[in-house]
């Protein structure tokens, strides 16, 4: 397989355009693009008024909402003494980050389809390798559903036209677990799950599924479906319902040469890191292991897989 270039195609970054949120502030209300989706694709919701709380912001792009993650120290990567702790996730290691912001939810149908219609954005392929989510970009049933099917590429290109870009594997990290450590974006155990996150469980289609638990949801879920399983910075479904691009380059010992402070991985490499685990995972060992805030997994820059989605982030000054 060819080595990827390190920088993919893409669009200059749009100036960003948000709203932003002082804690004195109760309601606000998202500025939608006025394009229309083309027929078949998912249309935009009507104008809501979302209630939000300090340090969020609505974008006026795409209708996401972002929350502000502070500066500070935290852990990255897995003790030796943890269960499940993969190689690639040691050592564990305290890095340092700027304040950023992060979408609260991963991307939706929905949001994609605006980006498709602006002409900044391909559709999802039509042939899929796995399931059929084609069908779920198309449906207005699933507008709020997380876009699949498309490449780090393609979730690059959204998240440029938005004004945001991808987060590297330390904010997605510093988002799902905080400051502390803790195994799971909702604290340290992993034990009866179904309220938390949206893996292959009752419904799911494949025989590893997990047959004790059921989370309500065959393939994926809308997003939001899991308050309980909220990160301490309330980041959703950032375990399970989709695994998550990052815009770091893959490297197995990564963690042994990383820099303390704003650590972006690899100049270059063959494979794309994604995070959070997703529907697909379903054995009683898999869904707890791919669920934790460390794990990592990585895929080829230009793969589009059915359990593979994304979300946006943006520095602290590109949204002020």
């Amino acid at each position: 397989m060819a080595t990827p270039s390190a920088t993919p195609p893409g669009l200059p970054p749009a100036t960003p355009q948000v709203r932003r949120v002082t804690p004195q502030q109760a309601t606000e209300t998202p500025l939608l693009p006025s394009a229309t989706p083309s027929s078949g694709s998912p249309q935009p919701s009507p104008t809501a008024t979302p209630t939000l709380g300090p340090g969020q912001q609505i974008s006026t792009i795409d209708g996401a909402r972002v929350q502000r993650v502070p500066a500070g120290d935290s852990w990255m990567g897995s003790a030796d003494s943890e269960l499940l702790t993969e190689p690639d996730e040691l050592p564990q290691h305290r890095v340092r980050l700027q304040a950023f912001w992060i979408d609260q939810t991963e991307v939706t149908n929905r949001q994609y389809a605006l980006c498709v219609s602006a002409g900044k954005c391909d559709p999802p392929p039509a042939e899929l390798e796995l399931g059929d989510e084609q069908a779920y970009y198309a449906a207005q049933e699933f507008a709020d559903y997380p876009v699949t099917n498309v490449s780090w590429v393609q979730a690059e290109a959204y998240c440029q036209w938005t004004g945001r870009r991808l987060p590297s594997e330390a904010e997605w990290e510093r988002a799902a677990r905080g400051r502390d450590a803790r195994i799971y974006p909702w604290g340290w155990f992993g034990l009866v799950m179904d309220d938390r996150l949206n893996f292959c469980d009752q419904e799911c289609p494949y025989p590893w599924r997990d047959a004790r638990l059921s989370d309500g949801h065959a393939r994926t879920a809308p997003v939001g479906s899991y308050p309980r399983g909220a990160s301490p910075y309330g980041a959703l479904d950032m375990a399970g319902n989709v695994w998550e691009w990052v815009s770091d380059w893959y490297d197995p010992a990564a963690y042994s040469s990383e820099l303390a402070e704003q650590p972006a991985g690899p100049d270059q490499g063959r494979y794309k890191v994604v995070r959070g685990g997703s529907w697909l995972d379903g054995t009683l060992g898999d869904h707890m292991a791919f669920a934790r805030a460390a794990n990592r997994h990585w895929q080829p820059p230009n793969a589009s897989q059915s359990y593979i989605g994304f979300r946006c982030a943006a520095s602290a000054q590109d949204l002020n």
